[in-house]
C-alpha cells in the first residue's frame, strides 16, 4: 500500500473505476494505478531515507578522532552558551559561534555547555559531541 493513500481511498478508486463485471480495460487501468502507486511510494521512501541519512553521513576516521580528542584535551576552551540550538549530530551552529582549528584536521571545535562539539566548518553542522 502506498504512503499517503489509505485502504479506503484505494477501495473507492477500485469501486469507482470498475464497470459492472469488469473488463480488460478496467483490469489494465487497475494494474497501471497499482504500479504508479508503488513507484510513488518507493520514491518517497528513498527521498525520506536520503534526507535523514545526509545529516549523519559524516564519519570521522579513527586517526582523526584521536588527534581531535588529544588536541582538545591539551587546548581547553572556555564554554560558551548557544541558546536555542540542540547539541546533537546534524544540528547547525550559528555563524556567531567561533570555531577553533585542530591542526591537520578538516573539522573545527568549540565548547558549548561544557561539551566539546566537533563541527564541519563548511556546513557548520555538528559531526560529533565529545563528553
Amino acid at each position: 500500500m502506498a504512503i499517503g493513500v489509505g485502504p479506503s481511498a484505494y477501495r473507492l478508486w477500485k469501486i469507482a473505476g470498475r464497470s459492472v463485471g469488469g473488463d480488460a480495460t478496467t483490469n489494465a487501468k487497475e494494474k497501471t494505478m497499482k504500479m504508479h502507486l508503488t513507484v510513488a511510494a518507493a520514491g518517497l521512501l528513498l527521498l525520506a531515507g536520503a534526507g535523514a541519512a545526509a545529516a549523519q553521513d559524516v564519519i570521522i576516521q579513527p586517526e582523526q578522532q584521536t588527534v581531535i580528542r588529544e588536541y582538545v584535551h591539551k587546548q581547553p576552551l572556555a564554554s560558551v552558551e548557544v541558546p536555542g540550538v540542540e547539541l546533537s549530530i546534524g544540528s547547525t551552529l550559528p555563524d556567531t559561534v567561533e570555531l577553533h582549528e585542530v591542526p591537520n584536521v578538516k573539522y573545527r571545535y568549540v565548547v558549548v555547555d561544557n561539551q566539546t562539539i566537533v563541527v564541519d566548518p563548511d556546513t557548520r553542522k555538528i559531526v560529533e559531541v565529545i563528553q
